[in-house]
């Protein structure tokens, strides 16, 4: 599902007290980044933010599990899991709930570049 630019604006519009937000249309979506990191994006319909161990519990309490792209295979022939949750409809409808999980979502994106450059180092 095509997005209009002005609904990318909009979301980055309404999350801009965290800081500069930047944004760029990929793959059919856009993603969202914040100080280097991607921690948001839009795909197949949804606005969807960066979730790990820490904070993905939350989206588990109202039923939603990570993004399963449709258009990605495996090479086992399953799909691919990415770290990406549908926001909740009243997450979306309140700014400020917005914002906090954006800053949740902005904390997992710096503990997974974390883990992959102390990765690198071993």
């Amino acid at each position: 599902m095509a997005i209009d630019e002005r609904d990318l604006a909009d979301f980055a519009e309404r999350v801009a007290d965290l800081g500069p937000i930047r944004y760029k249309r990929m793959f059919g979506g856009a993603g969202f980044w914040f100080d280097g990191k991607m921690f948001a994006c839009y795909a197949e319909g949804s606005f969807m933010l960066r979730a790990d161990d820490e904070n993905a519990p939350k989206f588990a309490t109202y039923g939603i599990g990570p993004w399963v792209p449709g258009i990605i295979p495996s090479r086992v022939g399953k799909n691919i899991t990415m770290p990406y949750y549908a926001i909740p409809d009243d997450v979306m409808g309140d700014d400020g709930l917005l914002l906090q999980w954006c800053r949740e979502a902005i904390d997992a994106a710096d503990r997974a570049e974390r883990a992959k450059l102390a990765k690198k180092r071993k």
